[in-house]
């Protein structure tokens, strides 16, 4: 979304919900709060905006508007998608382009797969006659894994940072829970074709 776009956005809730809502006016502020959710899609701002309306008599804070446009995914969601997420990585990238399926899958698929024995094992013992019973798998893998990390507890220390995907205002970050429950729907829209 566009500076200017996000800025009228943004006044435009604040007229909707005015107690408490930043002067949108002023640049720095405007600046500020740009940073924080600049990155959200265009649907997912205004849906957020729209769930806001409907919810809040105070103007909400950047983290209600965050949960608002990606909510966290359930354990059921996970498991559906995330079998999918890999089968596709392993299609699309191969044993070769680690760096690209991980980009592709996301934090909860990536620790599935380390799980699982790995990229380059997961992409080994993939075949089509086993696919089934890998997803299967893949499936009891993402439910206890969406759990593990549900209930704030480490995940397994072989994991190691994120591929360059995961930046913040300082550069690279390490991954929070938010990033492995986040929502699928960037995930979703890649299993159906979309980048």
């Amino acid at each position: 979304m566009k500076f200017e776009e996000f800025a009228l956005t943004m006044i435009t809730l604040a007229r909707r919900i005015p107690r408490f809502a930043p002067d949108f006016h002023k640049q720095d502020i405007v600046t500020a709060w740009y940073e924080e959710l600049g990155g959200l899609a265009d649907a997912d701002l205004a849906a957020a905006c729209k769930a806001a309306i409907r919810r809040f008599d105070d103007f909400p804070s950047i983290k209600q508007l965050m949960e608002l446009a990606r909510p966290k995914a359930s354990k059921e969601e996970a498991a559906r998608l995330v079998p999918d997420l890999i089968w596709k990585a392993i299609e699309s990238c191969g044993t070769p382009n680690k760096v690209r399926a991980r980009a592709q899958m996301g934090e909860l698929a990536w620790a599935v797969v380390e799980h699982a024995g790995g990229w380059s094992h997961v992409c080994e013992t993939a075949t089509y006659d086993a696919m089934t019973t890998m997803k299967a798998q893949w499936r009891g893998i993402a439910e206890s894994v969406h759990a593990q990390v549900e209930a704030g507890l480490p995940l397994a220390p072989s994991l190691p940072e994120p591929a360059g995907a995961l930046r913040g205002a300082g550069g690279l970050r390490a991954a929070t829970p938010e990033d492995y429950l986040g929502t699928l729907k960037g995930h979703a829209k890649f299993l159906k074709g979309g980048e």
